[in-house]
């Protein structure tokens, strides 16, 4: 039997889980309790209790002589505790009892029941006594009794201490729940924190179990944080050393004579340049770093400042009236995500059009070109480091090593956002960068 019709009406979160496993029972409990003890105690009690009443008026009923007066009645339904009095009619033909009287009908039923006379019954006019009559022998006898004497006493307190019990024990049990289930979230909050790539603190509290997956955690962000700084000193350590020999070899270069040769030389070393530039690039894009409140349009504008004299560049930009002024971000990490979309797409492609939306809770930074893009196939494979897709671009037109998209990926998976891959209106490679704040 599947129960996932019951999932949307679950609460999302561990706490309110937690919290209904610990209501459930207890409310089931307490129904469970409050059923038995009205149908069974509380009902059997009223019924004890008007079958003795019952014994009574047929005690009177019996031994009262039938030419007999109020006194004589009076005398003898005093002695049981009774009141009761002769009429010469009965006024009331029918029972007269309120729907929701529960006592009233277990009694009415055990007073029938036991009686030798059939009797009326109003319990409507006197809220606090019973009006019975009988007719017996020609003459109307009616009986007034209270009706403590026909249920139990104080029978709510019993209920009232369970549900109040109740309250407390819930009470206490969802402070416990609630410090149980902190160390949790304090778990995901550091796991969050680290995935958008900063370091807060964080030390395993709580019950064995939390403590011991804070722990793996703890030894999982240490191992990860020192293979991120050993590809970058891994990274920026080739790089560097690269650099030294293609100085050299620039300088030497300036001295020969030009020729078709001496100038290829120079552009496979400025391509072995702009390699070593997207090693370093990649290298900086997965170090850890702390956001700043920084205002998103300055820093796009300010990256479009290397473009100004472009006229293929194009920039716009559409702010929601109730966009923050400033929200965290990493400008130097956007920064370089924008300038490697605007520079793959001026390599492949004409045209580029760059387009800021800044609404309540989003950023979205959209470059667009009219390249040749990027086969649908391709897309997912795009952003991954060193694939160069030679079927959808063309590599004697850029000397890249297919870390460009990469790059921006990081940039964006670091600010807990995504770098979506599509078809640009202008006809080539649609990138956007999406980051909720």
């Amino acid at each position: 039997m599947s129960f996932d019709w019951l999932k949307k009406y679950m609460p999302r979160t561990l706490f309110g889980r937690a919290l209904v496993i610990l209501l459930f029972p207890v409310i089931f409990l307490q129904l469970l309790v409050g059923y038995v003890f009205v149908q069974r105690h509380y009902d059997e009690v009223t019924r004890q209790l008007s079958r003795s009443i019952a014994i009574e008026i047929n005690y009177v009923l019996k031994h009262l002589p039938e030419n007999t007066d109020n006194n004589t009645l009076n005398t003898l339904s005093t002695e049981l505790g009774l009141k009761a009095n002769i009429s010469t009619d009965l006024e009331q033909k029918t029972d007269s009892i309120k729907f929701w009287d529960l006592s009233g009908r277990a009694a009415s039923k055990e007073l029938r029941q036991t009686l030798i006379a059939p009797p009326v019954l109003d319990w409507v006019s006197d809220p606090r006594a019973l009006a019975l009559t009988v007719e017996q022998n020609g003459r109307t006898i009616q009986f007034n009794i209270s009706r403590s004497r026909l249920n139990a006493s104080n029978p709510h307190q019993f209920l009232v201490m369970m549900v109040l019990g109740s309250i407390v024990f819930v009470m206490i049990s969802t402070v416990f729940l609630r410090n149980q289930i902190r160390p949790i979230r304090r778990l995901a909050a550091a796991s969050q924190a680290f995935g958008f790539g900063r370091v807060i603190d964080y030390t395993p509290t709580g019950a064995y179990e939390a403590r011991q997956a804070g722990q793996a955690f703890l030894a999982m962000r240490n191992r990860i944080e020192r293979q991120i700084q050993q590809r970058t000193l891994m990274l920026s350590g080739v790089s560097h050393d690269l650099r030294t020999p293609l100085t050299r070899l620039k300088l030497q270069l300036e001295f020969l004579e030009p020729s078709d040769e001496v100038n290829a030389m120079r552009e496979d070393i400025l391509s072995m340049e702009r390699i070593l530039n997207d090693f370093l690039d990649y290298a900086k894009a997965g170090t850890q770093q702390q956001p700043e409140m920084v205002n998103p349009s300055e820093i796009i504008r300010a990256c479009l400042n290397n473009y100004a004299r472009n006229s293929n560049v194009t920039y716009t930009e559409t702010i929601s009236p109730r966009a923050p002024s400033q929200i965290p971000l990493n400008g130097t990490l956007i920064t370089r995500a924008v300038d490697n979309l605007i520079n793959n797409a001026l390599r492949y492609g004409e045209k580029v059009q760059v387009s800021l939306d800044i609404a309540e809770t989003q950023l979205i930074i959209t470059v667009e070109d009219d390249g040749p893009g990027i086969a649908n196939a391709d897309m997912e494979t795009a952003t991954l480091p060193f694939v160069r897709l030679d079927k959808a671009r063309n590599q004697n037109r850029g000397g890249g090593v297919g870390l460009g998209l990469s790059i921006v990926a990081d940039a964006a998976h670091s600010h807990g956002g995504r770098l979506e891959l599509g078809k640009s209106e202008l006809g080539g490679l649609k990138a956007t960068i999406i980051i909720d704040f």
